[in-house]
């Protein structure tokens, strides 16, 4: 018999530094092959271009949550991916900052096919230490992703003092009592840590689901009319801005644009990032942002034949779309 694939969940709220933490694991993959799968928020991917290393393994789930349409997408690429048993060791699954990772987690139970090949070995989810406590005020998906992780990253944490450190770890475990909290900047951990099987075996059934995750699949199979919309409103208001150009940028304009984005609407952008092409400059521009809070920088180099296309999108409430339209627009260099 064939063992099982193993596969990790990496979930967590916008900006929280999941994509980061992906990168972490690829760049030391401790002898390992990593198949990711990155679902996104919004109709333009960006992150698998902030993942690296993982040309021929990476696959995008864009424009939604993963309990709807999107969900029968992760079926179809893990049924290809298992045709391809042997290219790769193991499965990392990065859902959307807005996901309530309950529907993906119990897709690897209810799928026969999947639940035969694969074993979800644990949910992962980063937290970030500045903004957790207003993210779980404001957002139940924050709740959810802290109430069904396996292991919690508390990340960022030279961002806040020792004060709001405890706060952080007592609203933590006041969700998900005993859970393993790992204190991380730059979501820079060990990964045994997190990749143990001693760390997942606490509070779980004999299928391996953790208490959590087997009160909401019994609550799923005993409402058996229960039907997702896609257009259904899960995010209190949340909206996305995706904007893209073949030109490329001024870079004293973008940055500009950055500094007015940041100074006029940061308390209502959850997140915005991109991947810009600038005037004169061979190298990629990063752009990650939360908040108040930016950090843009050069980042590796353009792919050799790869069309360099300037991506931004935000995430946030009450988007001024035609304002941020307007002055992304006053940034392009003429052709």
């Amino acid at each position: 018999m064939n063992e099982l694939i193993p596969v990790q969940i990496i979930t967590g709220f916008l900006g929280a530094g999941k994509t980061t933490l992906l990168n972490h694991i690829l760049s030391n993959p401790q002898g390992k092959k990593y198949a990711v799968i990155v679902n996104e928020f919004g109709e333009i991917g960006i992150d698998s271009n902030l993942v690296i290393g993982v040309d021929e393994e990476i696959f995008e789930l864009n424009n939604g949550c993963v309990c709807c349409n999107v969900r029968g997408d992760l079926i179809r690429i893990l049924g290809a991916l298992f045709k391809r048993s042997g290219s790769f060791d193991a499965i990392l699954v990065e859902t959307t900052g807005l996901a309530n990772p309950a529907p993906v987690a119990q897709t690897f139970f209810a799928d026969d096919e999947i639940s035969r090949k694969s074993r979800l070995e644990a949910i992962i989810t980063v937290v970030d230490a500045k903004h957790i406590l207003q993210s779980l005020q404001e957002f139940k998906e924050a709740v959810h992703q802290i109430a069904f992780a396996d292991v919690v990253i508390l990340n960022k944490i030279a961002s806040v003092n020792a004060e709001e450190l405890k706060a952080a770890k007592l609203a933590i475990q006041s969700i998900n009592k005993g859970v393993k909290i790992i204190e991380a900047n730059n979501s820079i951990i060990n990964f045994d840590e997190i990749s143990s099987k001693n760390n997942f075996g606490f509070g779980k059934n004999e299928q391996g689901m953790s208490d959590a995750l087997s009160a909401y699949f019994e609550a799923q199979n005993s409402q058996p009319h229960h039907h997702h919309h896609h257009h259904h409103n899960h995010y209190d208001g949340v909206e996305t801005l995706s904007l893209s150009t073949e030109h490329q940028l001024d870079a004293q304009r973008f940055t500009n644009y950055l500094s007015m984005i940041i100074d006029a609407y940061g308390e209502n952008l959850l997140r915005f990032k991109g991947v810009v092409s600038l005037h004169d400059d061979e190298r990629p521009y990063i752009v990650n942002g939360v908040h108040m809070m930016v950090d843009a920088d050069y980042f590796g180099t353009w792919k050799a034949g790869e069309q360099k296309l300037s991506r931004l999108v935000f995430i946030g409430k009450n988007l001024p779309k035609a304002d941020l339209e307007k002055n992304w627009e006053a940034c392009f260099v003429s052709q």
